[in-house]
């Protein structure tokens, strides 16, 4: 049996199951592999991954400034671009201002603390899936 095959026996058997991928030890099976390929037996725990079908653009049609999405920007005119502010409650006179800051740095630092974190849950033997999605909450003046 091919992967393609699992695939759409899985989809029978889950209600609303459409698109949708399968790991088995964290590595993606490809659809074109036997389940022999991946030495998969009866038991054999897998997790699906769930893919989302974001819908077709057309369905967007009455959004505001449609046209804006679909023309070339060359052909937009500063009067539909304010429009456009003005329908999404934006502020027309925002002002924004740029600092070179040093960001190679800062970013640097937060892979080193995103590593130790890591680390730390994996020396405290954190399950791999957990591991893989590893997600950390700082506040506004631990990035600062």
């Amino acid at each position: 049996m091919t992967i393609k095959d699992l695939r759409a026996k899985i989809a029978t058997q889950v209600e609303g199951l459409k698109y949708f991928g399968v790991l088995y030890n964290n590595e993606s099976l490809q659809d074109d592999k036997t389940v022999g390929h991946y030495h998969l037996k009866d038991g054999a725990k897998l997790k699906l991954q769930m893919l989302m079908d974001i819908g077709v653009f057309g369905y967007h049609a009455n959004s505001p400034c449609h046209d804006l999405l679909v023309e070339s920007v060359h052909d937009c005119d500063r009067e539909k671009i304010n429009g456009l502010i003005e329908t999404l409650g934006g502020n027309q006179k925002a002002e924004f201002s740029t600092q070179d800051l040093d960001v190679s740095a800062k970013a640097k630092i937060l892979v080193e603390y995103a590593d130790k974190i890591y680390a730390q849950n994996k020396e405290a033997k954190m399950p791999a899936e957990d591991l893989d999605d590893l997600k950390i909450t700082l506040k506004r003046e631990e990035l600062v």
